[in-house]
């Protein structure tokens, strides 16, 4: 689908949900393509629970013996994967989350990690990145990184590029066959880097600071170059790509931003969650919406671009 910028208008409304919780969010398309989330809830946060995006209802409660450190869902929407300390645990979604595995991460604990298909997992460990076939529980590839920031990672599956920042300011980006390194940009930023995101399809790169300032990097992965395009100010806490990566959404303490993906400012709109903590967005045929996380409180507006 192709937004033309020309005319371009948007909207943003509250949805019929806010609930009272403390718990981190994750998305799935689900088979019958209604949308749900999970949330890690309580106090010491070993409860996991999953929700229809549209209701109130709770669809399933899973309750751990350690602390969530993280969750995800594989593409096609069949498997989820909770990372324990050092398990990873695999669930199958169309059998009431039946526990189907678990497996050891001997080089843990799990920091954060990415759903490359099914079976094949990325893990983000302390200075280590790991790459797992899960059903075989073995390990395919092993990176040494050193002073690798925790969760500031992603993954391209297009060109098979891992992308992380290390010592707070420095982007790399590593093979993701063999570990090289490709690419090292030193001093993006003048604050620690926060986030970073792949534009896949415009062979980009997005990297987010503690000051809410995000730069936009073109990638040449053949020339192994990075150069700056433009950087905006200001703008959140948060980023995500939103319709095809075709644009920008930032999210902070008190509005949500929207640009185009060259950077031009479409307009930003409000919200009232005081104690923002993160944001995401979910995307389907028929929907866009944006998850406020709060201290206690979800807040889910529909974003309509036409």
């Amino acid at each position: 689908m192709q937004i033309s910028p020309k005319g371009l208008k948007s909207t943003l409304s509250q949805l019929d949900l806010n609930k009272q919780a403390n718990f981190t969010i994750q998305q799935i398309d689900s088979t019958d393509k209604k949308w749900m989330y999970t949330g890690a809830i309580s106090n010491n946060l070993k409860l996991l629970k999953i929700w229809k995006y549209n209701t109130n209802v709770s669809k399933k409660s899973i309750l751990f013996s350690s602390m969530i450190i993280c969750c995800n869902f594989t593409d096609d929407s069949q498997l989820l994967y909770v990372g324990i300390h050092t398990i990873l645990y695999q669930f199958n979604v169309n059998n009431q989350f039946k526990k189907l595995s678990e497996c050891k991460i001997i080089d843990g604990p799990i920091y954060n990690f990415y759903t490359i298909s099914n079976t094949i997992i990325l893990i983000q460990s302390y200075e280590t990145l790991i790459k797992m076939d899960v059903n075989k529980k073995i390990q395919l590839l092993k990176i040494q990184v050193l002073k690798l920031n925790r969760y500031v990672l992603d993954y391209n599956r297009k060109v098979n590029i891992i992308a992380g920042v290390s010592n707070q300011r420095s982007i790399k980006l590593w093979n993701g066959d063999d570990g090289s390194q490709i690419i090292q940009k030193l001093n993006a930023h003048e604050e620690y880097i926060t986030q970073v995101l792949f534009i896949v399809n415009n062979d980009q790169l997005i990297s987010l600071d503690h000051f809410e300032n995000f730069i936009v990097w073109n990638v040449d992965y053949v020339g192994k170059q990075i150069d700056l395009l433009f950087q905006i100010m200001n703008t959140g806490k948060m980023i995500s790509l939103v319709l095809q990566q075709q644009f920008i959404l930032t999210v902070g303490k008190k509005f949500i931003k929207l640009y185009q993906i060259n950077g031009e400012f479409v307009r930003q709109f409000s919200h009232q969650n005081e104690f923002f903590v993160m944001t995401n967005t979910i995307t389907n045929d028929s929907m866009k919406a944006v998850l406020i996380q709060g201290e206690y409180k979800l807040q889910v507006f529909k974003l309509d671009i036409f």
